[in-house]
């Protein structure tokens, strides 16, 4: 048997990363960042990972990490590589096959940990760590959720294809892997039911709740919020959703709402929204939490995507009420009217917003419930030791030894 009998107590782990782990860009790097900081306390941690021109690795990760190893990697490729999924194929570069080959002939690693299904491909079939992939959406059923909401019956038939070819190709190299994590049940129970045998389990998004938490005496002038990373389509079509069909009925109730919008790389199509007096688009900003703070309403009018989103987690941290569609909160502890006001209709959601525009004490009640949430359950400390535990459970299920 090629990998080792045993895990060493303190592991030796190499994450191969589509994205550099940090703060402050997206969910997805977040949450790669927090779990890294949290292993590499009882772990050597070395990591691949492609990163944009330009780009620089953050001193904390260095600070945390054995090694970083990066791949410039330009957006503009154009590959031809027809047989894959396109989404997978613009992150096929040689330079990161070899440096991945290099590490493992270099290093005695107890475990290869892939993040997202664009760099699976780079998973060798056979070697001495245990391979692990982490689906931070299931996309196949995430290009047939975009089919929904396609008028064209054109692009829905290529939207058809294309999944299909998505979903052949997950379902068969998720099978490479020891060992897959999911952001919901729901998905890894969807993956089992294609692949009986895969060892599969859920280890969601979170958040830093001393980081994220609810500040005191700050007023409230901003009236609703928006943060999204805009490289991500279903936060560019939620803003068009609330702008276009929810926002106007808004105003109708309440005249002098004002819309915030905030997230990295805002598409021309948000950009113009500013030409609006009662719509601000900011942007990236370093520190998202003065301008939650400031919220009365955190807006998640997400239709599209699949996964946990992690902007939940930050509203509920900073004790903030959150109106959201089913979509955008699924896979998690959301209770409507407790935690959360869930409405998957643009009248019902504007007059949920509006209630709690209305309604300071029920904003505050939801805001406590959803942080009890993040405190009991969705912290990162909680996430990290459940995924190092499935590391280990899954060695003594294949090895038969811990």
């Amino acid at each position: 048997m090629l990998a080792k009998p045993k895990l060493r107590n303190d592991m030796k782990i190499l994450y191969v990363c589509p994205y550099l782990p940090s703060i402050g860009m997206n969910a997805g790097c977040n949450r790669m960042f927090e779990l890294v900081k949290r292993l590499a306390l009882r772990n050597e941690i070395s990591i691949v990972s492609f990163i944009t021109p330009g780009e620089r690795v953050a001193p904390e990760l260095k600070k945390i990490c054995k090694r970083v190893d990066v791949v410039t990697k330009d957006y503009d490729w154009i590959r031809g590589i027809t047989q894959l999924p396109s989404m997978v194929s613009v992150f096929f570069h040689r330079p990161m096959q070899e440096i991945i080959d290099m590490r493992l002939k270099e290093e005695d690693f107890d475990i290869l940990h892939f993040e997202y299904l664009v760099m699976a491909q780079y998973a060798p079939y056979k070697c001495r760590p245990l391979k692990f992939l982490t689906e931070h959406e299931v996309h196949f059923l995430t290009q047939l959720r975009d089919i929904t909401i396609e008028a064209c019956v054109w692009n829905k038939m290529k939207l058809w294809y294309d999944a299909l070819k998505s979903k052949i190709y997950e379902i068969n190299i998720i099978k490479r892997f020891d060992g897959i994590i999911t952001m919901t049940e729901r998905e890894a129970q969807i993956l089992h039911s294609y692949a009986p045998s895969l060892n599969v389990s859920s280890v969601g998004m979170g958040v830093d709740n001393l980081y994220f938490r609810p500040k005191e005496a700050i007023e409230e002038d901003i009236d609703i919020i928006f943060i999204g990373f805009f490289r991500h389509r279903p936060n560019v079509d939620a803003v068009h959703y609330f702008y276009g069909e929810i926002f106007p009925m808004v105003q109708v109730q309440y005249p002098e709402a004002h819309f915030t919008i905030i997230g990295d790389d805002p598409p021309d199509s948000i950009q113009i929204l500013r030409q609006d007096p009662n719509v601000t688009v900011m942007g990236y900003v370093e520190d998202v939490r003065p301008y939650i703070s400031r919220s009365k309403v955190f807006i998640m009018p997400i239709r599209l995507g699949t996964g946990m989103r992690g902007k939940l987690f930050e509203a509920w941290g900073m004790a903030k009420a959150v109106v959201s569609t089913s979509i955008g909160c699924e896979g998690v502890n959301a209770v409507d009217g407790e935690n959360i006001l869930i409405a998957d209709k643009p009248g019902e959601f504007s007059e949920k917003v509006v209630s709690l525009l209305h309604n300071v004490d029920k904003r505050k009640y939801l805001g406590q419930n959803g942080r009890r949430v993040v405190e009991e359950i969705n912290n990162w400390d909680i996430l990290a030791d459940r995924l190092e535990r499935f590391y280990r459970k899954t060695a003594k299920n294949i090895f038969n030894t811990v």
